[in-house]
């Protein structure tokens, strides 16, 4: 006859294996043969290959800007172009498109500054800020996620007139600056 210890053992191995376990399977939190309820956070969740803080770096000096030079440090460190989509409210979509693969940033403008144009020069400053997110990519970047805020800087010049500055633009230079957090 049996003892209840065996007992006890023979009931938690068949509870295991009624449950899909094998002896192949990593012991988490969802084969475990512990009675009681669930830790859903504690459950092992598979982590990107590849993930960590990353910065982009946008500049240009063309006067409509909507093709930046692109430089990505941090996890990465890569440089490309950065193509922006129309402005469509406070959203705008941006493609990172690098030799690897390209990202694709949905942006959000949150708050927005501008000087205004001084006389004697006719220049002026302009700024925003906001949060992006990534979704997703092309080849190497396939399913890439993540998050973080962008500062959005522009100083141009406006052409001279008699007397006051007029509605021509001479030059623009614009700077973004992205950081956040890349996985991929």
């Amino acid at each position: 006859m049996s003892s209840p210890k065996q007992g006890a053992a023979a009931v938690a191995i068949a509870v295991v294996f009624l449950a899909g376990a094998t002896a192949s399977a990593p012991r988490t939190v969802a084969n475990s043969s512990r009675v009681g309820p669930v830790n859903r956070s504690a459950i092992a969740r598979p982590v990107p290959p590849h993930h960590g803080h990353e910065r982009f770096l946008m500049t240009s000096r063309a006067l409509s800007p909507l093709t930046l030079k692109a430089r990505g440090s941090g996890a990465l460190s890569l440089r490309g172009l950065a193509v922006a989509g129309p402005l469509i409210g406070k959203h705008r979509r941006i493609v990172l498109q690098f030799r690897h693969g390209s990202i694709r940033l949905a942006t959000k403008i949150t708050s927005q500054w501008a000087s205004a144009v001084s006389q004697p020069h006719c220049r002026f400053t302009a700024a925003l800020r906001g949060t992006y997110k990534v979704r997703g990519g092309t080849k190497r970047f396939t399913g890439a996620t993540g998050d973080g805020v962008f500062v959005y800087s522009m100083h141009g010049r406006l052409a001279r007139g008699p007397g006051s500055c007029r509605a021509l633009l001479v030059s623009l230079r614009t700077k973004v600056v992205a950081s956040g957090v890349l996985r991929w």
